[in-house]
């Protein structure tokens, strides 16, 4: 043990060693060791520990050239062979372990235990390192929290949190932004989960020990949703909540929407039947259901000049559509004539909220209906959507009347208006859209 003084309560020293001490009157600490400094108020073991201080205080240095280099820091806690042997004015470090904060010089604030740890780092501050040679690839960086072996971290890694296994791999890491990853060294959200096995999963599993109130809280300014199993309620059933069920899938599978509706953002897009299978013949096409509407439209007389009712004592026009089919009705009552109809035009009803498929024969009718017709006759035959001889779809309704009615065949003209009488129709039927 080289040379071992000490300082009685009267001032004097004692030595204990193979030479003879010269009487010190400033040193206030122990020493142990050949070759250690002189600090005031310090506690010095080991050779050349502490052995450059000139007006450093309160340090600690116990082991082989620990705090060799100090010079004037303070509050320092250096425990191994060469811990923070280079440290020259960084204080309040504390250093646990062979070749700790070997090339530290100026540094402050730093707590590391583990050998071999934070060995490179010259300036970083506020770290704090516990584990086997981790923190060995920081050379500036400041601020970090490290717990496991061999977590080498990264040259100026700064304000960060990192969690580790004894091989060296990461398990967690908290950046200085507050984004958490779990398996990734750079998550880009607040909390990111990554499995890079490929072979593996990647779960978030919240689990309670009762029949409800497992789930996931989401808040914005705006409010709060709730997205789990049994939300206020014991029921294997996953919901989605804000201060109600709004919508819900139980065990069977089968969704409940609770409190709106089921609203398609896309058109096109909709509830898919596929899983219904095909016709029994022929050719099935789409077995997507990609539009639904209700509402009214007001039909009304034409022939080729136009309009030719004024006024209508009863007028409307009901629909429902339902993908490609269109369900309607309509009644019409005339009230007043603004002009004699046209003889020798065809007289229509108008205004059907869709125009019809194109079939590819402008006299076949497109859709079945029911028809009555009061006020010029009997009623007609039949009724059709008439599509234009240049194959473009209708949406208006035509009347054929026959032979007992007009003298022959023929569609609803002007002349076959009575306009002395009132004229009342009926309408009910579907059709195709394109």
């Amino acid at each position: 043990v080289g040379n071992i003084y000490l300082r009685d309560a009267a001032g004097g020293n004692t030595n204990v060693g193979v030479t003879t001490f010269v009487a010190d009157t400033t040193f206030n600490g122990v020493k142990v060791g050949r070759g250690a400094g002189n600090d005031d108020k310090s506690t010095i073991v080991g050779y050349l520990a502490l052995a450059s201080n000139t007006t450093g205080y309160r340090n600690t240095a116990i082991g082989n050239q620990a705090l060799n280099a100090n010079i004037s820091g303070i509050d320092n806690i250096a425990v191994g062979t060469y811990s923070n042997r280079k440290n020259t004015t960084g204080n309040s470090n504390t250093s646990v372990g062979t070749w700790t904060m070997l090339q530290n010089i100026n540094g402050h604030s730093n707590t590391v235990i583990g050998d071999h740890s934070l060995g490179i780092c010259t300036s970083g501050f506020r770290n704090t390192i516990l584990g086997y040679n981790s923190g060995s690839a920081i050379v500036d960086g400041s601020g970090n929290t490290i717990i496991g072996c061999n977590i080498t971290g990264s040259t100026s890694l700064t304000d960060t949190v990192i969690i580790g296994a004894g091989n060296g791999n990461e398990r967690l890491r908290i950046l200085s932004s507050g984004n958490v990853g779990i398996g990734l060294t750079i998550p880009d959200q607040k909390l990111h989960i990554y499995e890079q096995s490929g072979s593996s999963q990647a779960y978030l599993h919240v689990q309670n020990n009762r029949s409800r109130n497992a789930a996931i809280k989401f808040t914005t300014t705006q409010g709060s949703w709730l997205v789990g199993q049994g939300i206020g309620v014991d029921a294997d059933r996953f919901m989605v909540y804000d201060t109600q069920q709004r919508m819900g899938i139980d065990s069977s599978g089968n969704m409940t929407v609770n409190t709106g509706n089921l609203v398609m953002g896309t058109s096109g897009k909709g509830i898919d039947f596929s899983a219904t299978g095909g016709p029994a013949s022929g050719t099935g096409g789409s077995e997507i259901l990609d539009d639904y509407e209700e509402g009214t439209f007001s039909p009304a007389w034409f022939d080729d000049g136009g309009s030719f009712v004024s006024s209508y004592s009863v007028q409307y026009g009901q629909y429902t559509k339902i993908g490609n089919v269109v369900y309607f009705c309509f009644g019409l009552r005339i009230g007043t004539f603004s002009r004699t109809p046209n003889s020798g035009q065809v007289c229509r009803v108008g205004n059907l909220p869709y125009v019809s498929r194109v079939v590819g024969d402008d006299q076949e009718p497109v859709f079945n209906l029911y028809a009555r017709l009061w006020g010029s006759g009997t009623p007609p035959e039949t009724a059709w959507l008439r599509q234009s001889s240049g194959g473009s779809g209708s949406n208006h309704v035509e009347f054929y009347m026959d032979e007992s009615q007009t003298g022959n065949d023929h569609i609803l003209m002007g002349a076959d208006f009575d306009t002395s009488a009132t004229c009342r129709v009926v309408v009910n039927g579907f059709y195709f859209t394109s």
